[in-house]
């Protein structure tokens, strides 16, 4: 007799496939079936002995060959595509990660938002509504009842964020020489001194703190080692690029701290439009001579690219986050890179991508790269007299890259409602890779998703 307890009761169809692990007529899909309603339709391929290696695949080949497979009554759309993408990740965390335990929540009933609604009515405008608005008004105050209710008790156990206890497990980068008296006051004083002030700046799980008027420290999961190298790297190669000096780095618990000296001025995108265009052309001069000189340290052939600290990994941030998943030692290995991607990106035919990927050059110079020229990155200070200086700071897309990175990874920021001027006085040190930024353009259509 079925059980109305069983969750799969409320199912109409259900696929088994794998093991039966039994030849006889009595098999553990049998005894399934029969704890089953009625209602149930039951698709069983699975035969005894069935293997992942040599049956699945037949099993799937004999259940996509049915006239019609249960799940399959909506048609291909931007759900199917969701799923499928969600399917293909959680596939990704599995083989490579060694995930194995995964909860997928689902979305709420959409046909009671006001969304929902609408499609109804759209769907029939002489449709009775009556059931639809009734179900959603009855069940709101009950919803939000339970919802308050939750809300009560989670902010009745809810302790105020804090930073790790001073106890926790602490690795501090030694500092430099000249510095090791203040890094090692902000460290002694580091944990009370964040708890009681606001963040300077936020970016998502990155928060930039002031320590006194020259000392900046930025905090975050895993955040800041490998922009102290960057730090470290620039201060002993370039003379005339203004950059934070890094004090040093410490983690303690799972934050990090990366202590660097803070930069006079403000921002640039804070102050570009009430600049006259002198002060703008001076802007784009000092930037030209910051530029030229990190353009003018080349990678020797066969040398990693990206980064400058083991392991040499490769960065590309656009609507995600992708870093290579090995050094790469010419630009043949970086266009590959380019063209990869762990998330499926939408169909393109094969001659549309061979065609993309043959506009893709490999003999670009590769030199020292900022990574993320934007106003916001670039801090301006302009004394009484009008005397004006200028720095770089967020060094954590920094490296080695092809000639054109440093104009594309600035394009890669500009909307076409931007109208901005900004774009008018980029260094000319910069410019001059029209083709690579269209080229780009296709490139992200082709082979990345979203």
């Amino acid at each position: 007799m079925a059980s109305t307890g069983n969750p799969l009761s409320s199912a109409q169809s259900i696929v088994i496939f794998g093991d039966s692990y039994s030849a006889s007529s009595s098999t553990w899909v049998t005894y399934l079936k029969s704890s089953l309603n009625d209602t149930v339709t039951i698709h069983n391929f699975s035969v005894p002995g069935a293997t992942v290696d040599d049956d699945l695949e037949d099993q799937l080949d004999r259940y996509l060959s049915l006239p019609s497979q249960p799940w399959r009554s909506s048609p291909k759309g931007v759900v199917y595509d969701i799923i499928e993408k969600i399917i293909h990740s959680a596939d990704i965390l599995y083989t490579r990660a060694g995930a194995r335990n995964f909860i997928f929540v689902d979305v709420p009933p959409i046909d009671r938002s006001p969304r929902g609604i609408n499609i109804n009515i759209e769907d029939d405008p002489s449709g009775d509504l009556e059931s639809t608005l009734e179900r959603a008004y009855t069940s709101y105050p009950k919803l939000r009842k339970q919802a308050d209710e939750r809300n009560k008790r989670l902010g009745e156990k809810e302790e105020k964020p804090s930073f790790p206890s001073p106890n926790s497990q602490t690795s501090q980068i030694t500092p430099t020489s000249d510095n090791s008296t203040v890094a090692s006051c902000v460290a002694e004083s580091l944990l009370g001194a964040l708890n009681n002030q606001e963040p300077l700046f936020v970016n998502g799980w990155q928060k930039i703190f002031t320590l006194g008027d020259d000392v900046l420290v930025k905090t975050g999961i895993s955040a800041g080692s490998e922009e102290h190298e960057i730090l470290s790297f620039v201060s002993e190669h370039f003379t005339s690029v203004v950059a934070p000096r890094p004090l040093g780095y410490m983690k303690i618990g799972q934050l990090s701290f990366l202590f660097m000296t803070r930069l006079p001025g403000q921002s640039l995108i804070q102050c570009w439009s009430r600049l006259d265009v002198s002060q703008k052309q001076l802007v784009r001069t000092l930037l030209d001579d910051m530029c030229r000189e990190l353009r003018s340290l080349e990678l020797s052939a066969g040398s990693p690219m990206g980064t400058v600290w083991d392991p040499r990994r490769c960065k590309d941030l656009r609507r995600y986050h992708r870093i290579s998943s090995g050094p790469i030692c010419s630009e043949a290995e970086f266009n590959e890179f380019l063209t990869f991607s762990d998330i499926p990106p939408r169909h393109v035919a094969a001659g549309y991508r061979k065609w993309v990927f043959s506009m893709l050059r490999t003999d670009h110079r590769i030199v020292f790269t900022h990574g993320d020229f934007h106003p916001r990155n670039i801090m301006i200070d302009i004394d009484s007299g009008g005397s004006l200086k200028l720095g770089l700071v967020d060094w954590e897309m920094a490296g080695f890259y092809p000639e054109y990175w440093e104009l594309l990874k600035a394009f890669n920021t500009r909307t076409m409602c931007d109208e901005s001027d900004w774009w008018d006085y980029l260094p000319p040190s910069i410019l001059g890779y029209d083709h690579e930024l269209l080229v780009d353009s296709f490139l992200e259509r082709a082979f990345l998703p979203f």
